[in-house]
């Protein structure tokens, strides 16, 4: 197996390889492994990943916030022939001068969320009891 720029973390085994008499773990540029394989290149802490959520692209991808230790970590000659991230068109791979670990790059916090609640009406007979409200995201995609 080779990990090049990669994360291996918030698994829900361990997050260690384990190798057989004809495995080999092949760890290129930076890596990050939560579970502390001591190595040359390995980060060995939380990447601080956010909610897998649909952030552009036609797949879901993890949201990485400002303070995650993969941001603008990895090493950019292992990311030389990648024009975008894991999302395709109008994400470049490569920001901030630096490519990130994993499949993302960062493009900074989302905005926060408001939800003001102006009236409450119907059948005065329901207080106390749970209500629904329904949010639209209009960061999503």
């Amino acid at each position: 197996m080779e990990l090049t720029n990669c994360i291996v973390a918030n698994s829900l085994g361990a997050d260690t390889f384990l190798a057989g008499p004809n495995s080999t773990l092949n760890l290129i540029g930076k890596n990050l492994i939560e579970s502390g394989m001591a190595s040359a290149g390995v980060l060995t802490m939380d990447p601080i990943l956010g909610e897998l959520s649909k952030l552009g692209g036609t797949t879901p991808t993890y949201f990485l916030p400002s303070s995650s230790p993969v941001i603008n970590a990895g090493v950019n000659a292992f990311a030389a022939n990648l024009a975008t991230d894991q999302r395709g068109v109008g994400f470049t791979r490569v920001t901030d001068g630096a490519v990130d670990l994993g499949a993302v790059e960062f493009a900074g916090d989302l905005p926060k969320s408001n939800v003001s609640i102006l009236a409450l009406s119907g059948n005065a007979g329901l207080r106390g009891k749970d209500r629904s409200i329904k949010h639209t995201d209009c960061n999503s995609n």
